[in-house]
Parts: C-alpha cells; sequence; structure tokens
C-alpha cells in the first residue's frame, strides 16, 4: 500500500506587521458605524420626537394605603360606625321579633330576618306596593249623582253612584279626625255641583248605587271588636269612613248614610228633596248631573300609608279586584296584590295576607320581605309615609330628635305586635332602610316598645354621607 507523506506546518503566525492591522480594524469599524448612523438617522427623520420629560414625584399617598379605594373606605367608615350603634337596639329585642337594617348595599343588621311573624299595619306596605302597580298612581274616583232634570226639577228619583273613592268625606268629619284626611273628597263639593246645575228640586228620592264591589262589610279574619270601629262597614259607597250626619253610630249600609248625607247637605242649599233615601235599581242610561273626582291612587296610598287609614286599605283591595279581576272582592284584590308584588321582582313565598290594612293576627311576613319590598319601591314610598315628628302616625314621636323630619315610616301596632319599617333619610346620601317588627306579649306598650325604638333611630340616626369619596381621594 502507497502512502503520501504529509508535511506539517506550524499554524501559529506572528503578526508581521501590527501598525497595519490597527489601522484596517479602525477603517473598519468607521464604516461600520457611519452606515448604522444614516440608517437610525433616516428612520428618525420619518417619526415625531417624543419631547415630554417624566418626572418621578414620591406619591403622596402609599400605593397600599386604603386611601387608594376611596369608595371602598368611605363605605367601610360609614357602614361600619352604624354598625356598632346598632348592637343595642339588638339586644333589647324580645324573643319573637326580627330586625333587619341596610344601607350603601350592605346588611348590618340582621335577627331572625327569615322568621315569620305578624306585621300588624306593616301590611299596608305590600298593599300600596300592589295598588300603585296594579292600579297605577294617575287613576281616580268618580262619584256622581244622576237623574233625568227639565227646567230645574227632576221628575223621579235621582242616582248617587259610588266608584269606591276611600277618601270621600264630610268637611265636619275631617275636623274631628285624629289624624285628619290629607287629600279629601268633599261631598259637600257634590252638592254645590248639583245646585250649579240649576236644580231646585227633586221630586223622587236619592237613591244609593254601590254594586261595584260586594257587600261584605266587614272581613271574617278581624276580631269582631273591630267591626265598625277600626274599619268597616266596607262599601263603594262610604262617605267619612261609613258615619252619617248627627248619627253616634255607624250605619249598617253606608250607601244608605251616603245618601241621606247628600240629601240633607242639598236641603241646606236650598234644594228640595221630596222623598227619603231608599234602596232601588237604577234604570240604564241615565244621564249624569253632577260629579266629583278624587285626588290620584298616588295620594290616596300615600293617606294609607301616612294616616293608617285602614278603610282606604280595604276599599284599594276591593279596586283592585275590580279592575283586574272583574269582581270587587277582597279575596279577589289579594290575589292582584300577591300577583303584583311578585312582578316586581319580590319573593312573595314567606307572605301571608288576610287583609288589606294589618288588622288580621293571621297576616305574616318576614322581616327580609320587607326589607326586599322597600328597596324595590323606594321612589314610590320615600314620599308617602308618616314622618317622625310632623306627621302621620310617627307625628308625636322624635318630635326634638335629630330623627324630626329624617325617620319616614309605616307603624304597625296590634295587642302584643309593634313595627316600624321604612327609612331614615340621609342629607344628599342614600337612605338607611330599617324593618322592625316585635311579636311578645305587651310590646304595644309604650313602656316596652319605646326603648328598643329608640335604640334603632339613635344608631339609624348617624347615619352621614361623611366621610366623602372626595376627601378620601389621594
Amino acid at each position: 500500500m502507497q502512502y503520501t507523506p504529509v508535511t506539517r506546518t506550524d499554524s501559529r503566525r506572528r503578526a508581521g506587521n501590527p501598525s497595519r492591522v490597527v489601522f484596517v480594524l479602525g477603517v473598519f469599524g468607521a464604516v461600520l458605524f457611519g452606515g448604522l448612523y444614516l440608517v437610525t438617522s433616516s428612520v428618525a427623520a420619518r417619526t415625531v420626537p417624543d419631547v415630554s420629560v417624566s418626572v418621578f414625584d414620591q406619591p403622596r399617598v402609599p400605593v397600599l394605603s386604603a386611601r387608594r379605594f376611596p369608595d371602598v373606605l368611605s363605605v367601610a367608615v360609614r357602614t361600619g360606625r352604624l354598625k356598632d350603634r346598632l348592637s343595642r337596639a339588638e339586644e333589647l329585642m324580645p324573643s319573637g321579633s326580627c330586625l333587619t337594617v341596610d344601607w350603601l348595599g350592605k346588611r348590618l343588621a340582621s335577627v331572625n330576618g327569615d322568621t315569620s311573624v305578624t306585621p300588624g299595619s306593616v301590611i299596608k306596605l305590600v298593599t300600596a306596593a300592589g295598588a300603585l302597580k296594579s292600579l297605577g298612581a294617575d287613576a281616580t274616583y268618580t262619584t256622581s249623582l244622576k237623574g233625568v232634570v227639565a227646567d230645574g226639577v227632576v221628575s223621579g228619583n235621582v242616582y248617587l253612584v259610588g266608584a269606591g273613592d276611600p277618601l270621600l268625606v264630610r268637611r265636619d268629619y275631617v275636623l274631628s279626625e285624629k289624624y285628619p284626611t290629607l287629600t279629601p273628597t268633599f261631598l259637600e263639593t257634590l252638592a254645590d255641583a248639583v245646585v250649579a246645575t240649576g236644580v231646585k228640586v227633586i221630586n223622587g228620592s236619592i237613591v244609593p248605587i254601590d254594586d261595584r264591589y260586594d257587600d261584605q262589610r266587614f272581613l271574617p279574619s278581624w276580631p269582631s271588636e273591630f267591626y265598625g270601629v277600626e274599619a268597616g262597614p266596607l262599601g263603594s259607597l262610604m262617605v267619612a269612613d261609613g258615619s252619617q250626619l248627627g248619627q253616634f253610630l255607624k250605619p249598617d249600609d253606608p250607601g244608605l248614610a251616603a245618601a241621606t248625607d247628600l240629601r240633607t247637605l242639598l236641603s241646606l242649599r236650598g234644594v228640595t228633596v221630596v222623598g227619603v233615601s231608599l234602596r232601588e235599581a237604577m234604570p240604564a242610561d241615565v244621564p249624569v248631573i253632577a260629579s266629583v273626582t278624587s285626588v290620584d291612587v298616588g295620594q290616596v296610598v300615600r293617606e294609607m300609608l301616612v294616616n293608617s287609614d285602614n278603610n282606604t286599605a280595604e276599599l284599594l283591595v276591593k279596586e283592585m279586584g275590580a279592575v283586574k279581576k272583574g269582581a270587587g272582592t277582597s279575596a279577589a284584590g289579594l290575589e292582584v296584590v300577591k300577583e303584583a308584588i311578585a312582578e316586581l321582582g319580590v319573593d312573595v313565598s314567606s307572605l301571608t295576607q288576610l287583609d288589606g290594612s294589618g288588622l288580621a293576627s293571621g297576616n305574616k311576613v318576614t322581616c327580609q320581605f320587607i326589607s326586599s319590598l322597600l328597596a324595590s319601591n323606594r321612589d314610590e314610598f320615600i314620599n308617602r309615609l308618616s314622618i317622625a315628628g310632623e306627621q302621620g302616625t310617627l307625628r308625636e314621636y322624635y318630635t326634638s330628635s335629630q330623627a324630626r323630619g329624617r325617620l319616614v315610616a309605616k307603624t304597625g301596632t296590634l295587642s302584643g305586635v309593634k313595627a316600624l319599617a321604612g327609612y331614615m333619610t340621609v342629607d344628599g346620601g342614600e337612605p338607611v332602610e330599617l324593618v322592625l317588627i316585635m311579636n311578645s306579649d305587651g310590646i304595644d306598650q309604650a313602656a316596652k316598645f319605646r326603648p328598643v325604638w329608640n335604640a334603632l333611630v339613635d344608631a339609624t340616626v348617624r347615619a352621614s354621607v361623611n366621610p366623602t369619596v372626595e376627601a378620601l381621594l389621594p
């Protein structure tokens, strides 16, 4: 085998001339950097230079400070102060009671919130929500007198047709009320309107027509001692809660009493009414002589809530039945109420309602249910409730307290029942929503319920818009 010898040479060579090497490298670097300069200059020429200068300042508030979240801190501080105060009211509550307090989207107090209790007149909040939803706040009632007039003379009967107006009253009655009717429909106004048409003589009788509602005068769920005292006798033609001029006791027939009152008022105005008031069927197509229209349902609801008007509550229920079910009965109206509340998005599974007024001890609610009702109907309720120290059933309470004019609420009272549900208003801020329903022997006596009410009100009256979000901004 033939092989070719290979001669090995030394790869480590010396630089022949160091100066030449340095010169070559310098020229190469200058060319390289010059090229880069031309490229970057051309790019820069096509862009707008950022001439702003960022200067870093030391923050006045540390990055992790709670003041970096002013909304959260404002709510936390304000609700925290109020929550601490509510503990006293919770301690004083008797067993068999419930309490909820909500503010700024937070539940600050809850005692037996889901316990079923008897609410007394607080049930009127349920009736109110149902009426505003199903009847509408703008609806009105019109009471009319019908008959055939010729040359100022009615040859036969005239017919006083009731529309269910719960605020139809006489002037003298308003003067005698503990809580005077706020927006009355005066029967005297109807009498004046009849005179204004030129009627001088009615040769027949004044006949009451009150068939819009049924003839159930009292609800079976009421104690008999309430009949005619706390409410009733009910009907679609009631004047002054069914009372009659010159009578100490209420007659059994409120429609006949109303017709008799109108006869008296017309006589005082020079109109001769030959016949006495009686019951008789009205012929078809009898023309209207004169009429009187009530305030709207929104104001009727306000009347019911401010003065805790039992008859107004019951007639509103019957009106709901007449309008929505074609039956002017309490049973039909209560169905409408429940349906309307459910349409508002409030869970009605805990509601048992036997009447519109709250006189029935069998009515049952939870504080959570009433709380939900207050929240969903705040705009409708807040200006239609009694006012502490000023108006309605809270007129005599908190007259010298910071709660005066700020606490607006519905009260509730039965034997062994005392309740308060409404809002503590805050100037420029969201109101506190409070519900307190106490069921206990003797709790309706001032010595027992006032300490609890006072503790609750003293706590909620401290609700404030301070500290504001603006005050906490970094």
